[in-house]
């Protein structure tokens, strides 16, 4: 559903702005109407709509060789991880250390 970006005026003369989700822009203008707003601007908001990972700022500083890189190191630590939790439960069953 399209945004509009409004300014309006309410009854006690204040400024209000915002953002408007209607089917067009009559129905955006019937419903700031409703709410007794005087229209003073309203305009269709065009571009994104909702979060993306593009919008977020650390998204794009990120090199592929970086995040591969990264990738492995983290699958090395979670499987050395795992094992050393194995080893940690065999000596407690057979009561000897490993090391």
């Amino acid at each position: 559903m399209p945004q509009y970006k409004y300014v309006a005026k309410d009854n006690a003369g204040s400024t209000q702005t915002g953002i408007v989700e209607a089917q067009d822009n009559k129905a955006a203008i019937e419903i700031l109407r409703k709410k007794d707003l005087v229209i003073l601007l309203l305009e269709e908001v065009k571009g994104k709509k909702g979060l993306t990972l593009a919008a977020l700022p650390f998204y794009k500083t990120v090199k592929i060789d970086d995040l591969v890189i990264f990738s492995r190191q983290l699958a090395t630590m979670v499987k050395q991880v795992s094992s050393c939790q194995c080893a940690g439960y065999i000596r407690r069953a057979d009561g000897k250390t490993l090391f």
